[in-house]
């Protein structure tokens, strides 16, 4: 129930983005068909290009989106062909391949950041997507919790260094200051092996 209840909040959200985008174009004298046109573009290159970054504040992420389509409404003005080619372009940078820099070394940077990675703003971690999103969507799995109750008891290392990175999204760097580690060898051994371990059990993808 509560499972339904959280997914439900994130739909009404982006429908009611969607209405509000559609209302701005149609404003704005964007034909009905350009709009379509816009937004299946938006979504099949977001689905292509994967990796999507989302805004924290659901308020920022409202108001970006209607900045971008506005901008890409009044880009078509001047071409279709422009327009297209621009919002791609957008699905491009507001994705993880566009992160150019290691913008997340420190605890400050990431609090002040106002993307919300999927990486944690560093490519080096999408090996572990699958197990992300699957602590994200489903905590509470009883596999995973069996895992853990284990771990607690026996590896208070390795629990600790799956709550801090696989749940709380913390950068080794962060891990390294909380838990005074000399180096990041020890975080990356537990990660691989917190992985490989849960892999088969909780269906994951095979780690690349």
């Amino acid at each position: 129930m509560n499972k339904g209840k959280s997914l439900l909040a994130p739909i009404l959200f982006n429908l009611f983005e969607l209405f509000c985008i559609v209302l701005f174009g149609v404003v704005l004298g964007t034909s009905y068909s350009t709009i379509a046109i816009m937004l299946a573009t938006w979504t099949v290159a977001r689905a292509f290009i994967k990796e999507p970054m989302h805004y924290k504040s659901p308020v920022k992420c409202f108001i970006m989106s209607l900045l971008i389509f506005i901008s890409l409404f009044l880009a078509t003005k001047v071409n279709l062909f422009l327009g297209l080619i621009l919002l791609i372009f957008d699905c491009y940078v507001l994705s993880s391949h566009g992160n150019i820099k290691e913008i997340a070394e420190t605890a400050e940077q990431v609090n002040n950041n106002m993307f919300q990675w999927n990486s944690i703003g560093t490519r080096r971690n999408s090996n572990y997507q699958d197990l992300i999103r699957f602590v994200e969507t489903d905590y509470d799995n009883p596999t995973l919790v069996e895992y853990l109750r284990y771990w607690e008891k026996y590896y208070p290392d390795r629990y600790e260094i799956f709550e801090m990175f696989f749940k709380r999204r913390m950068t080794y760097d962060m891990i390294i200051k909380e838990k005074g580690f000399k180096d990041t060898t020890k975080i990356k051994n537990e990660c691989k092996h917190i992985y490989l371990v849960l892999e088969v059990p909780l269906g994951l993808k095979p780690l690349r």
